[in-house]
């Protein structure tokens, strides 16, 4: 704990008759990413004391009421968040109807939401509290939106997917917000790469996986060029040994 003499500025308010005064601190204070809590202890000329300190039990726990609470507390956050695992997407090609991936990401003072994006859609989200009080509560909640574990959001939150099959490949990006606004989007120039293949294809039907495999094609072009190159040489070097015996 440090204890500081801030700058006080203030008088009497014309419309109370109180004194009320402003205390400043200096920002450079709160330069470094951390937990702060703010307590303020004065006192008057008449010797009252005056403090926004919380009266808490032998655990803990607070006990001021509610409505009485002051403390004031905050954090400096200014670290992206962090996938630690994403899994399902070792391949590039899925044969079936729908494929599950799993995700695990991680933030040091807490999740805000988290994106699973195919292409532009968003596939589903993954939202805090305070993200769906925001909404209007969870019957707010699109079909794709789903409440984090309260249990996991100071540290981490793990989820599993389904992914739908098409006739397209489709691009898979996952992104994560903290409650600071501190914003991690998978295959951002910016961020580290992680050990999945970003764009699957998800199908039963052969051909479609086919044309999403590119040396599958490579390979067919170059075997039909060899067929046709070995049936325009047949012909030419027959018809020059016909042309010969004439």
């Amino acid at each position: 704990m440090t204890s500081v003499t801030p700058e006080i500025k203030g008088g009497m308010d014309d419309a109370t008759g109180l004194y009320r005064y402003v205390y400043e601190l200096d920002r450079n204070m709160f330069a470094q990413d951390g937990l702060y809590k703010v307590q303020v202890r004065s006192t008057d000329e008449a010797g009252n004391l005056s403090e926004n300190i919380d009266e808490v039990d032998d655990n803990g726990n607070v006990t001021t009421p509610e409505k009485y609470q002051c403390t004031l507390s905050f954090v400096i956050d200014n670290v992206d968040p962090e996938f630690k695992q994403i899994t399902g997407l070792e391949k590039k090609r899925y044969r079936e109807d729908s494929h599950e991936i799993n995700f695990a990401v991680a933030d040091t003072y807490g999740l805000a939401r988290v994106s699973v994006l195919s292409g532009e859609t968003v596939v589903a989200e993954y939202l805090c509290a305070a993200e769906i009080d925001a909404l209007g509560g969870e019957t707010k909640l699109a079909a794709n939106q789903k409440p984090m574990p309260d249990e996991l959001t100071l540290e981490s939150v793990s989820g599993d997917v389904m992914l739908q099959g098409g006739k397209s490949a489709q691009t898979i990006t996952f992104v994560a917000v903290d409650k600071a606004g501190n914003t991690y989007t998978t295959g951002s120039a910016d961020q580290k790469p992680l050990g999945f293949h970003q764009k699957v294809t998800i199908s039963t039907n052969g051909f479609v996986l086919y044309i999403h495999n590119t040396w599958a094609v490579v390979l067919t072009v170059v075997a039909l060029a060899a067929i046709a190159f070995g049936v325009w040489y047949g012909v030419s070097k027959k018809k020059k040994r016909e042309g010969a015996a004439s």
